[in-house]
């Protein structure tokens, strides 16, 4: 089997650029139709952040009750948003 080193680092950049350019796209076509569009502001990023504040750990608590490696995988999400994500608006406050 022929390997290509860096591969999976090539997709995964190349997936991440286009999801949050065919994001910001659909955005634009939504609001030419007609569509009402509400961004978050910054300041009030927190209030809507508040209400799910510990859902994060009940949904690890849940899976690993399950035997799944929740916990892992969480930290492995946010790993690859970190590093994947240069705080666009797609996962600026995910880490």
């Amino acid at each position: 089997m022929w390997l290509w080193p860096g591969r999976s680092l090539f997709y995964n950049k190349h997936f991440s650029e286009n999801w949050y350019n065919e994001g910001i796209k659909l955005v634009e076509e939504f609001e030419k139709a007609g569509m009402m569009i509400y961004r978050i502001q910054p300041e009030d990023r927190a209030k809507w952040e508040e209400p799910l504040k510990g859902i994060e750990e009940v949904w690890v608590q849940d899976m690993e009750k399950k035997g799944l490696p929740a916990k892992r995988f969480l930290r492995n999400l946010k790993g690859f948003a970190r590093k994947w994500s240069n705080n666009t608006p797609i996962f600026p406050t995910f880490i």
